[in-house]
């Protein structure tokens, strides 16, 4: 080799080295890099992409001040107590939220300081919270323009450490889609490149959006893919530990239903394991037809196609079972089908189900018996496919509703038949497995069945409310007007237990031992109610809600109203000992509130005794006052030489909400004082003029005041004190849980006797002479009842029908006598939440429950819009009072 050419190899290999120093110093620069997640500016790429460069890796460190991330969810007193509020900035407000086991996310998103000039930015955080550790940390993600605000954003926690960010970002002239994965452990982001952008200015941006996310979850809730699709058929695959993005370009499964009015219908059913999809193939914008294609999940190409007879019409959803190596079809033949119909489909009860190989090969079909449909529940295993049969009832419209349900296994490579012999006491099975409705096949559905295997029997709970397992355990959440109630099934009782309620809010997360409310309250999950050093409850610390009478008066603010003179008396009680009197002071304001009266003000409290004497007790001051159709009416309640009286600022007798409770006492010598609520919280003892329990049942039980709920809060009066102390709390879930048992059950036997034909009436409706036996006579004549019954009969035949139904939303309690006492509500005019009211009182006799009595009918007052040709003359306000008897 000659000088020259060793002098050029010198020059080449020094020149690699510096190549490779660079590279090198690069890498490891990006690796300490202390930015958070931004969106950098990019330049145009097809909307559509496919197989993604390598993602970016930084470490999310953040200034200093951002450092300081770790902090505390509760103060150590409300640890104890196991309610308080995740703090985030002022004016935050969260996106969303996802759990893994015991740890919950938060993503928040909030803006810039005006001080420092970010009035105009964006700022997104996650918030890492671990309540049984009491912790909480915050990674801060990255910031976009006011009016640059993310069009959609989204969390998925994929197992215990790694959570997946979802954003779609608006960048200048393009909305920009990016998934990121953040390592809550040690702060690792790992970010993609875009794998969509869409300019603003196109077809595109306005009319389609992400519809659809599909996880390949594992039985332990562990996550490695997504699919995400869009409403006009676009799809990705996303490896979640590598973030590789995967598109088939220009391959479109549109999905179904028009976007502005009737909510959109996936068609694309994946496997468990997101490795193929079923597709129920469209004709135009969204007429499904009885043709099917098996496509590859990764690059959207077809697999096979398949179609059913034309004589049949197929529910389109689709069961997997969960290796993915089979799934199922339902049918109904054509011209004959019946089902449950949602706002853009019918899902069919089925004449036949076909059972399929994952490349679409019939492997199984089977029939319903003569005169009876059938229906999937769910897959039990591999081969076996649990389901329903039953006859129905036609309800016009193509519209049925199921009776008579049996359940049975078919096992798909046998063919063989099981049937489970029906149980009415979950407690009779001794190893029952709890198994869920399949999760597209839900509608019209029991949502979840135990079933014994060994023995071939089945028990079917009617658990009334959304279900959801976590882990081990499953919730039911119910709504009752403004409140939802939380429930824990006891596994072993075949019950459920009350672990907590909210008023105005929703609880949005349950993780093991903590519910989170959509306001981030975090409340323990604990049966019992720990005592103080005296003995006392302590309550949680939201009992302690602010007076609410400032918030009734911002609902009325913006309505017109009346400015009065007072002197009007707006309640009255009369005790054994004298007359007590709430007047209306100078400057009431008045609003005329559909079927209420809304009064504010300042209110005088009179007394006269029995002598004509007469006093004027504390003056109550800045209080919201619900009038019903008549004079309010202070409860008395007569205890051994004195009664006492509560004063309930709502008075209309059908509404739910917890507006204060006043309490008074007037003593057998002529003394009248109010009494102050006396109660323990963990910052210690609250004493207030009044409480927000509403129209919670009460009861006298050996010299203390009982509030009845799935809680009994039960308050003993110290007259020398002039208190109302809380001394016990009982947990009433039992108890209550039978009642609503009994009234959900029975609301279902009024409508069908009213004529209503709106409900699916779950067991079938009752031969005639059965479900009058239902009816003492007093029912059964009833003014009120024999009205409604007569008026929902003449709707129907004049062509104008109600679809009135009973809600949901009702509970009752027990009397003395062991009777229910119940507010039947009713839904009326298509639906829109004009209300009708009937009382009752349900007995228990000769080994069964009937309608006892009904009391008063009333109709709620609706502004004119709402109304409904035919129902103009007899829904307006009407009020058929009747005595109810117990």
């Amino acid at each position: 080799m000659t000088k020259r050419t060793r002098f050029i190899v010198f020059i080449l290999i020094a020149i690699v080295a510096l190549i490779f120093s660079l590279i090198l110093s690069r890498g490891v620069s990006n690796e300490k890099s202390s930015v958070p997640l931004e969106m950098p500016n990019r330049n145009p790429i097809d909307n559509i992409i496919a197989n993604s460069p390598a993602p970016k890796v930084t470490a999310l460190v953040g200034t200093d001040k951002e450092q300081k991330t770790a902090g505390k969810l509760c103060r150590d007193d409300e640890m104890i107590m196991g309610v308080c509020n995740l703090e985030i900035r002022v004016g935050a407000k969260p996106l969303g939220s996802d759990a893994f086991g015991s740890t919950i996310v938060h993503l928040v998103e909030y803006r810039g300081d005006q001080r420092l000039g970010e009035v105009n930015r964006l700022y997104y955080e996650l918030l890492v919270v671990k309540p049984d550790h009491n912790s909480v940390k915050k990674y801060t993600l990255y910031e976009t323009g006011k009016e640059e605000s993310p069009r959609y954003s989204g969390i998925k926690m994929i197992n215990e450490k790694d959570v997946i960010i979802m954003s779609q970002i608006v960048e200048q002239d393009r909305l920009v889609y990016e998934i990121a994965k953040l390592d809550i452990n040690s702060g690792k982001l790992t970010s993609s490149v875009p794998y969509r952008e869409v300019l603003k200015d196109s077809e595109e941006y306005d009319d389609d959006s992400i519809l659809s996310q599909f996880f390949d979850e594992d039985e332990y809730g562990k996550v490695s893919k997504m699919m995400l699709t869009t409403l006009k058929g676009k799809m990705w695959l996303i490896d979640l530990h590598t973030l590789e993005v995967m598109s088939p370009r220009h391959k479109l499964y549109p999905s179904y239903g028009d976007p502005g009015s009737a909510p959109s219908r996936n068609l694309i059913f994946p496997d468990p394991k997101l490795e193929r999809f079923v597709y129920s193939v469209l004709i135009g914008d969204n007429r499904i037809t009885n043709d099917y294609l098996i496509a590859n999940a990764k690059n959207g190409n077809v697999i096979t196609r398949f179609s059913i007879d034309e004589s049949l019409q197929a529910s389109p959803e689709v069961a997997w079972n969960k290796g993915g190596s089979l799934f199922a079809l339902e049918y109904a033949k054509k011209g004959d089908e019946l089902g449950s119909r949602t706002d853009n489909a019918i899902i069919v009860f089925a004449h036949s189900i076909s059972v399929y190989n994952r490349d679409g090969k019939i492997v199984a079909t089977i029939d319903a018996p003569s005169e009876e449909r059938i229906s999937i529940v769910n897959w039990l295993d591999e081969e076996r496919l649990l389901i329903e049969s039953y006859k129905t009832n036609y309800k016009g419209m193509g519209e049925g509703e199921k009776k008579d349900i049996t359940y049975k296994t078919f096992h798909v490579q046998t063919g063989e038949l099981s049937t489970y012999q029906r149980v009415k006491d979950g407690s009779l099975l001794d190893n029952a497995e709890l198994i869920f409705g399949y999760a597209e096949l839900g509608y019209g559905f029991s949502t979840q069945v135990y079933i014994e295997r060994s023995g071939n029997q089945i028990w079917v709970p009617d658990m009334g409310g959304d279900l959801k397992r976590i882990g081990d355990e499953v919730y039911v959440s119910r709504r009752n007007g403004d409140w939802q109630n939380i429930f824990r099934l006891d596994d072993d009782l075949r019950s459920l237990k009350w672990v907590g309620g909210w008023e105005g809010n929703e609880w949005r997360k349950i993780i093991p031992g903590w519910l989170v409310s959509s306001d981030l309250t975090y409340k323990k999950i604990d049966l019992t109610t720990p005592l103080n050093g005296e003995g006392l409850p302590v309550l949680g610390s939201d009992f302690d809600i602010v007076d609410n009478n400032t918030s009734i008066m911002k609902e009325n603010e913006r309505t017109e109203h009346i400015t009065l003179d007072g002197g009007d008396v707006r309640a009255v009680g009369k005790s054994r000992y004298g007359v007590l009197k709430m007047r209306s002071m100078p400057e009431e304001k008045y609003w005329d509130r559909w079927s209420e009266s809304h009064y504010f003000g300042n209110y005088q409290i009179e007394f006269t005794d029995a002598a004509g004497g007469r006093s004027i007790l504390p003056e109550l001051k800045e209080v919201a006052f619900m009038e019903g159709m008549e004079q309010g009416e202070i409860k008395v309640y007569p205890f051994e030489g004195f009664d006492l009286l509560l004063l309930h600022t709502d008075q209309y007798k059908f509404n739910d909400r917890n507006l204060n409770v006043y309490a008074y006492v007037i003593t057998e010598d002529g003394q009248a004082f109010p009494l102050d609520y006396r109660y323990v919280i963990p910052s210690g003892e609250v004493k207030r003029n009044a409480i927000p329990f509403g129209r919670l049942p009460v009861e006298v039980e050996n010299g203390k005041l009982v509030y009845q709920s799935w809680q009994g809060y039960v308050w003993t009066p110290d007259l020398e004190a002039k208190t109302l102390k809380l001394t016990e709390v009982r947990h009433r879930s039992e108890e209550y849980e039978s009642i609503w048992q009994v009234v959900v059950r029975y609301k279902y036997r009024l409508e069908q006797a009213l004529g209503l034909t709106e409900s699916d009436f779950p067991e079938g409706k009752l031969e005639e002479e059965e479900l009058r036996s239902l009816f003492a006579d007093d029912a059964w004549n009833n003014p009120g009842f024999q009205w409604f019954k007569d008026e929902i009969a003449r709707i129907d035949e004049a062509g104008d029908p109600t679809r009135a139904f009973a809600s949901p939303n009702i509970i009752g309690h027990y009397d003395r006598f062991g009777n229910i006492i119940v507010n039947f509500e009713f839904i009326l005019a298509y639906s829109i939440g004009w209300l009708a009211h009937l009382e009752a009182v349900l007995q228990f006799k000769d080994g069964r429950w009937i309608f006892r009595d009904f009391g008063t009918f009333e109709t709620e007052k609706v502004k004119q819009k709402y109304y409904k040709s035919s129902l103009d003359a007899g829904y307006y306000i009407k009020h058929i009072e009747d005595e109810l008897v117990h």
